[in-house]
């Protein structure tokens, strides 16, 4: 049986790095209990294709953790 996604911590920043080497932010990539990873999109469709860079979050800024 599959565990069930129950909660899910921040552990990176996703940007697109562009022709003009400048960051534009596309959302945050979260763990989940079950080890997956998913990325949560600040505006789901509006990036098609290109350079996709990520910027840790440290663990210390994850909810739930000491």
């Amino acid at each position: 049986m599959l565990a069930k996604k129950l909660y899910a911590f921040p552990i990176s920043k996703v940007f697109h790095l562009d022709d003009a080497g400048e960051e534009q932010f596309l959302g945050l990539r979260f763990r989940w209990n079950t080890g997956e990873t998913e990325i949560a999109w600040e505006k789901p469709g509006a990036f098609k294709m290109g350079l996709i860079v990520e910027e840790p979050i440290p663990a210390s800024s994850s909810p739930g953790r000491a």
